[in-house]
């Protein structure tokens, strides 16, 4: 889970000044975290290299002014894939047209911190093929190969040009994140005992390295992503008493190496959740046992929701737990073109998805408005971001496994020709551009709703709507009154409203269907009438739930959907018996889309299923990505005198496996 440019120089005043992170995570509590200045803060090292460039003033975007941005606020870029990158050809182009070195690029557009990745054996330890690509045992692994010299060889050139570098322990040979932290192969089959002790002699070999290199790191992050815990199965989060006990001690081990490798060096515990609930479920475990100085989330609206959602979740975490936050990680496309074989992360077909336009405009947007949102937390306790890959343009060689390509290409600050966007000045436009004026509603797309006979739903109070800066926030409609004859009859109908702030309409368009499936969007919020049955390794599980997630993140329609997922090996069936059917011929329709736990790997079975008088008939089911809704159909269905027929999804699955069930109906055939 985690995806250049030069100026001619010409003379402007360097701003002096340079706060450390340390008067941040130092306050004292209820205390300002940090001192609040209007300007872009540059280091002594900074100031030495020369003035930064001049803000073009035909950038082709509009950025409004961040007031009360602190001085050492933190605009940071993760850059781990950047030598790989340029290894395999990758140029970065100045805004001149010139080929420049992407880390003084970036630090001319106002990037300050980088943060790095490291991995610690990034090498395959068999033959593996992938995309018809044979790799040797011994190969490297691809995805930035980012082991201790390639980190340290970064973190020398980021020093050089005046930046911070957070140094981000994966404690892993390859990827870390929610659904993946494996053990290295060298600590493989160690004791719990064992494994902290090489946690915390790692974290100190390497951090010494660093020191005696001159490229110290000023952050380290203990571990990526670890929602889950960290270095399975000995340090995976568990349940009931105990469940985060390993984790913890394997987390104070490697801060207790960074306390001792540099005193001065800040600590930062990163999950990938956001949302108030979820951070809190971690952190009440975490922060009162470990020895740490900053929370950092991640947060990609494509997958954590609004921005709105982003301030109350940040406010919220800051005032239970008193503590600085960054997000470690966000990004948004710029467009919804893909440049290779390997698909997108977020592909951008669907803007509402993200809540941003897939474009310059609305990548510079979403940045500015994850620091707004930091701004405005109280305290200065939001220090600062970290844009996760902006340098990852497409180049055979560079992709996220060797032999594999790039599904981040569309995120980068750069064009796929690595010519720089616009979208690169964000940084300093926050607190450079004079544009404070709020943006205007640009248009109101219509809504789609979906109900059965004299089923009349509640239409939404809030609704997405495009603005002038790119943003898709949800505004407030009033609807016009409904005759509820419309609902009593199949068909279709259109729902004015009026749009708060705005002179342009809200429209909804209603279809009204016969049916007989009760609750088949989840909208009630509750799984009734459905029933689930669910079983892993023998004994029962809860993998079906019903989750709130509105069209802009995971459900087909509407605000829930049904949901399946578990950690291990399991088997679920999710399923409604109706009665009182008239006999005849039905069709049943449901749309799921969803993805395996394991790239490549596929289900021992997934299907729909609906049974009638003894008779079963079944359509089967290939999740093909997330987001990638795909309407699967059983026709003839035939209903005898009994009246009754049971629909439902059922499955075989692999530990991770995971998909979404929505609008399901069952309807009288043509």
């Amino acid at each position: 889970m985690t995806r250049s440019w030069r100026m001619m120089l010409m003379t402007i005043a360097a701003i002096a000044g340079y706060l450390t992170l340390s008067a941040c995570a130092t306050a004292a509590p209820g205390g300002p975290a940090s001192v609040r200045t209007g300007g872009l803060a540059a280091s002594a090292k900074q100031a030495a290299l020369g003035p930064l460039p001049p803000i073009p003033s035909d950038l082709g975007i509009t950025v409004r002014r961040v007031d009360h941005l602190s001085a050492d606020f933190i605009r940071g870029a993760d850059v781990s894939m950047l030598a790989q990158i340029e290894k395999s050809g990758g140029r970065f182009y100045r805004d001149d047209g010139a080929v420049g070195q992407p880390l003084a690029i970036l630090r001319d557009h106002g990037v300050n911190w980088v943060r790095l990745r490291l991995w610690n054996h990034p090498f395959f330890a068999k033959e593996t093929t992938i995309s018809g690509v044979q790799n040797p045992a011994g190969a490297p692994v691809g995805g930035g190969n980012d082991e201790e010299q390639v980190v340290l060889a970064l973190a020398k050139q980021a020093k050089a040009e005046g930046m911070k570098v957070l140094l981000d322990f994966h404690y892993s040979d390859f990827w870390a994140d929610p659904g993946n932290q494996q053990t290295p192969s060298a600590w493989a089959g160690l004791s719990a005992p064992a494994l902290e002790r090489a946690v915390y002699d790692f974290t100190l070999k390497v951090l010494r390295d660093m020191s005696a290199e001159g490229a110290a790191p000023d952050m380290v992050q203990i571990g990526n992503e670890i929602n889950n815990g960290m270095l399975w199965p000995v340090g995976r989060v568990g349940s009931g008493p105990g469940a985060y006990d390993e984790l913890i001690r394997l987390l104070s081990a490697g801060v207790n190496a960074v306390r001792e490798a540099d005193p001065g060096a800040k600590v930062m515990i990163h999950i990938a959740d956001n949302g108030t609930k979820a951070v809190e479920d971690f952190f009440d475990q975490v922060a009162p046992k470990v020895d740490f100085d900053v929370i950092g989330l991640s947060y990609y609206p494509y997958w954590h929701g609004s921005i709105a959602e982003l301030r109350a979740t940040l406010d919220a975490v800051a005032a239970r737990y008193g503590m600085p936050i960054v997000i470690a990680e966000t990004a948004y496309p710029f467009t919804d073109k893909n440049a290779d074989s390997t698909p997108n992360s977020f592909s951008g077909e669907d803007p509402l998805a993200g809540g941003f336009a897939v474009s310059v405009q609305g990548q510079a947007t979403e940045i500015r408005d994850v620091m707004a949102a930091l701004a405005a937390v109280p305290d200065g306790r939001g220090i600062g971001l970290f844009y996760w890959e902006p340098d990852w343009i497409p180049v055979k060689g560079a992709g996220w496994m060797t032999g594999a390509g790039d599904g981040w290409e569309n995120q980068a600050w750069w064009d796929f020709s690595g010519k720089p966007l616009a979208s690169m000045w964000t940084y300093r436009l926050v607190s450079e551009s004079d544009v404070s004026a709020a943006p205007t509603v640009a248009s109101v797309p219509e809504i789609t709703v979906r109900t059965a006979v004299h089923q009349i739903p509640e239409l939404p109070d809030r609704i997405p709507a495009y603005f002038s800066d790119g943003s898709i926030p949800r505004v407030s409609v009033t609807w016009q009154p409904v005759d509820p004859s419309e609902y009593a009859q199949v068909g279709s109908f259109t729902v004015v409203g009026s749009v708060a702030g705005s002179s342009l309409p809200a429209r909804a368009k209603v279809t009204v269907t016969q049916n007989a499936v009760v609750n088949g969007g989840f909208e009630s919020g509750s799984l009734a009438p459905w029933q689930t049955e669910a079983s892993s390794g023998g004994q029962p599980v809860s993998a079906f739930t019903v989750e709130k997630s509105p069209s802009s993140n995971n459900s087909h329609s509407g605000d829930y959907t049904g949901s399946y997922w578990y950690g291990a090996p399991y088997t679920f069936k999710v399923f409604q018996a109706i009665r009182g059917l008239a006999p005849g011929r039905y069709t049943l329709r449901a749309w799921v889309m969803g993805a395996s736990g394991k790239p490549g790997s596929l289900p021992a079975a997934l299907r729909l299923f609906a049974e009638s008088g003894g008779a079963v008939r079944t359509a089967e089911v290939t999740n093909t990505g997330w987001r990638k809704w795909v309407e699967y159909t059983i026709g003839e269905i035939l209903v005898g005198p009994s009246g009754s027929c049971t629909v439902g999804l059922e499955g075989d699955m692999n530990a991770g496996d995971w998909g979404k069930l929505d609008d399901v109906e069952l309807v009288p055939a043509r």
